[in-house]
């Protein structure tokens, strides 16, 4: 038994250091979220929007929620596991229920009007006392569902504010203005017309007041090159109206406001759903794609703004440099074409304002169900990954694998010390894999759910597939009956990452080798690169094909998986 252990914790300990050494690295090719797993995902992805931006007395927490549900008779059965870079939750990853508040539907909703901070865990009370009470409130239903968007953007507000200010950064403007300055320059006398469905009354009424009109049917309008430009400088003075009530300039350094009066929260809100609703129908990619010089634009100002970042910041440097989220970038930059890194970053942007039209549709306005909620808390930071670390790890490589000398060097040469953090949906898959605690809240037959609002890192992407790969083969690791994981794409890059418990030495054994193979991939790269030029900054963009059909796809969360 002591043998067993002494080889688990070495194979976790050379995990986190395999994983902190390749940070930022990329593991495996962007492999977007397919039809299937967005269908199952939908649900708890609009719970992890409303959970991951909300903040409380620390606007720029870095809280990581990953969250599964399963729906059985008449009840629904929610694990969340939260991560924050600014609590001390210890090394506990005990599993703690969710107590209802006191307090009705319209006290909760009421608190749309109190600035102050409040709890985090006091909003996730709130919001599944909303989800539990909804149907006993007999106030106006469009009332309470405006009200529930206020509530949740006094509560999300600062994030939101981080994720307009993230793309100001990566692309030197907002995109609605960078896109109507170019085609107000450069005319496409080539631009082909398409249409694409606005469904919001007020979107409608706004547009009508810019002369743009329905075409043939009431939910539906032409884009062509005659009024292209007019619906780029609506959606910027849209853009700019949300900024003027959310956002505070201050010796050119923006924020978001401390203070927002009750006027401009609730311009903002109606703003946020006109933008969310047209950003749904995927015009503004659309139009990157038609138009060349767009998505040459984009593709040159994001490669410039990341190529003066030095290339071995950890995601903490990345924090600091940007003022934004780690997790954000990765998943926006990851993109491999233009229009679908803007197209990410406005559906990340726009999650929370998502997140409550379609928890009202598959939720509060269906028949209730009791919505019984855990947690699950979990420290952000492990130990740092020190240097003597990756010693030990390099000469036991040397003793075993001597002819790989080209991957010793490698890492001989990044021998940095780094952080390893616990990701959230991987100790959410380690509390489903083993713990019987957890394990009992599910049915055993059913598919669950893993969300964490965005695509998966490399090894909690491994993790995911080596898990399922086990219980097809009935691996004797795994407890029995362990459920069927349904998880996210993955943008396919490496972030340091502590194993979490719960499971198996054979399965972690596994996921060390593919970070080998990552290493021993990455060594061969570097070394041939050594006989080439360094990219520079007049490195030519990636070419896009565009395909009109998959660019009228319907909206999700995570911007297409």
């Amino acid at each position: 038994m002591a043998a067993n252990k002494e080889i688990d914790d070495q194979v976790r300990k050379d995990i986190r250091t395999l994983s902190a050494t390749l940070t930022r690295e990329t593991g495996v090719s962007p492999l977007a979220t397919s039809s299937d797993a967005r269908e199952h995902l939908s649900d708890v992805d609009a719970i992890v929007a409303l959970l991951t931006t909300a903040t409380d007395d620390d606007e720029l927490g870095n809280r990581v929620v990953a969250v599964t549900a399963s729906r059985q008779a008449g009840c629904i059965e929610t694990l969340l596991v939260t991560r924050n870079p600014r609590g001390d939750y210890g090394i506990s990853e005990s599993v703690v229920g969710v107590k209802k508040s006191d307090d009705s539907v319209e006290a909760i909703l009421a608190g749309w009007k109190n600035s102050d901070p409040v709890p985090w865990e006091d909003y996730v009370r709130d919001l599944i006392t909303l989800m539990n009470d909804w149907h006993l409130s007999d106030a106006d239903e469009l009332l309470k569902l405006y009200t529930l968007h206020l509530l949740i953007l006094r509560r999300c507000y600062y994030k939101l504010v981080a994720r307009m200010l993230l793309g100001e950064k990566l692309w030197g403007g907002d995109p609605f203005s960078l896109i109507h300055k170019c085609l107000t320059t450069q005319p496409d006398e080539s631009f082909e017309p398409f249409t694409v469905e606005v469904t919001l009354g007020l979107a409608q009424r706004r547009l009508q007041k810019w002369n743009i009109s329905p075409s043939s049917t009431p939910d539906m309008y032409t884009v062509d090159r005659n009024n292209v430009t007019i619906w780029f400088n609506f959606l910027r003075k849209q853009y700019s109206n949300v900024r003027r009530c959310l956002v505070e300039t201050d010796s050119g350094k923006s924020r978001a406001r401390r203070s927002v009066s009750d006027d401009d929260f609730q311009e903002a809100a109606a703003t946020l759903g006109v933008l969310q609703n047209i950003a749904a129908s995927r015009l503004v990619p659309t139009v990157i794609g038609a138009v060349p010089k767009l998505w040459i634009t984009f593709a040159k100002s994001q490669c410039f703004t990341l190529l003066r970042m030095p290339p071995d910041l950890s995601p903490e440097d990345i924090e600091d440099a940007l003022e934004v989220i780690p997790d954000d970038v990765s998943d926006v930059t990851s993109e491999a074409l233009a229009r679908n890194r803007v197209d990410r970053y406005l559906r990340t942007m726009m999650s929370p304002i998502w997140a409550v039209i379609h928890l009202h549709r598959v939720v509060l306005s269906q028949p209730p169900s009791v919505i019984r909620a855990y947690i699950a808390r979990v420290p952000a930071i492990e130990k740092p990954v020190q240097i003597a670390d990756i010693d030990d790890l390099v000469g036991r490589l040397k003793w075993d694998n001597a002819s790989q000398m080209e991957m010793i060097e490698w890492l001989e040469e990044h021998r940095f010390q780094r952080h390893a953090n616990q990701h959230a949906e991987a100790v959410l898959m380690g509390l489903l894999c083993q713990q019987s605690s957890t394990s009992a809240m599910f049915a055993s037959n059913e598919k669950l759910p893993i969300s964490v609002g965005r695509r998966c890192c490399f090894c909690c992407y491994k993790l995911g597939q080596l898990l399922e790969n086990g219980r097809l083969n009935n691996d004797d690791d795994l407890r029995t009956h362990m459920p069927a994981l349904i998880l996210p794409g993955t943008h396919g890059v490496v972030y340091g990452w502590v194993a979490p418990s719960g499971i198996p030495t054979s399965i972690l054994l596994v996921l060390k080798g593919e970070l080998l193979e990552v290493v021993k991939t990455v060594a061969k790269r570097a070394k041939t690169s050594v006989l080439s030029s360094p990219r520079g900054h007049n490195t030519p963009p990636e070419k896009e094909t565009y395909d009109s059909t998959s660019a009228l796809g319907t909206a999700s969360p995570d911007g297409g998986g």
